[in-house]
């Protein structure tokens, strides 16, 4: 084949189950139909790396991936890789894992190479803490990671249940301070238990049964408990630049809502795409710093073509 088209979705995390002292961490986390990171590998003479403006901040990362894929599977360096689409780094929407991946099999698929998305994340350092990002690439739909030594659960998502997705100006942690973070927090086992609870018993069959009202409600927990643990790193239970367009999206009657990952990306669940729009066009006018827009899950992974 002449060149790879590898596009590769954002996910929304809501938040890890187990931050106590045992760390077994696990999380829960949905695929979403955009933003999306799209990137072409061609055959080349060298090692080129090429974007749109926006995804300068990705360019080293890139160009560290493809040596290192190159280098492990012993492929030449020779390709093409252009970034044709992208989102910020560090916003609390997964672009790191999701570049890596999408580059890594742009690669290997160019070069007919096969492997797994664990080999690859494991060989680029993803998913240390959760594997929500290399599961929403694998699989899309509402992962919850059930820890290191188990395999997820994932399930389909609503296809008529919406997002609004908010980013607003700032970054969230990055892989340095994020490690320093985990490795020394500790929650409290009544917390952890709470949040399995909302987990099980709540989020998982509501989402079966299509009960918006019910999931919203547990999934606003959930953020709220993990995000109690998170407060000394983020400066509250939310991202002090997240707080704000949270409590808008709150306002708009979002049946649940909270901070993905580190933030600021924040998000709200509505029935309806079209509920979700208008949504959007209510939050432009009150807050148009912050980049709004509305999008549904996306139940099924990357696309590799």
């Amino acid at each position: 084949m002449e060149s790879v088209t590898v596009q590769a979705s954002a996910r929304l995390h809501f938040g890890i189950i187990d931050m106590s002292e045992r760390k077994r961490y696990g999380a829960i986390g949905v695929s979403v139909e955009k933003p999306r990171f799209k990137v072409v590998s061609r055959f080349a003479h060298n090692l080129e790396i090429t974007g749109i403006p926006e995804s300068a901040e990705y360019l080293d990362y890139v160009h560290l991936v493809a040596r290192k894929v190159c280098g492990h599977f012993g492929i030449n360096e020779k390709a093409h890789l252009d970034i044709q689409e992208c989102y910020p780094l560090h916003v609390g929407l997964g672009g790191r894992t999701q570049c890596g991946l999408a580059v890594a099999h742009a690669i290997l698929s160019l070069y007919e190479v096969k492997a797994e998305v664990e080999e690859v994340a494991s060989l680029l350092g993803l998913g240390r803490y959760t594997g929500i990002g290399l599961n929403t690439f694998q699989h899309g739909g509402f992962i919850v990671d059930t820890g290191r030594e188990h395999h997820p659960i994932c399930l389909k998502f609503p296809d008529e249940w919406a997002f609004v997705v908010g980013i607003p100006d700032g970054k969230g942690l990055g892989e340095t301070e994020e490690t320093r973070f985990l490795e020394g927090l500790a929650a409290k086992e009544e917390v952890t238990a709470e949040i399995c609870e909302k987990v099980l018993l709540e989020m998982v069959p509501a989402l079966m049964e299509k009960d918006i009202d019910r999931f919203g409600r547990a999934l606003t927990r959930v953020q709220e408990l993990t995000g109690s643990v998170f407060a000394e790193a983020q400066g509250g239970v939310f991202s002090v630049h997240s707080l704000e367009a949270k409590k808008l999206i709150e306002g708009c009657g979002a049946a649940g809502s909270g901070q993905s990952s580190w933030g600021p990306a924040v998000y709200g669940l509505f029935p309806a795409l079209e509920e979700a729009e208008r949504a959007v066009n209510t939050l432009r006018k009150k807050d148009w710093k912050t980049r709004w827009f509305a999008t549904k899950a996306r139940n099924r992974g990357a696309a590799v073509e």
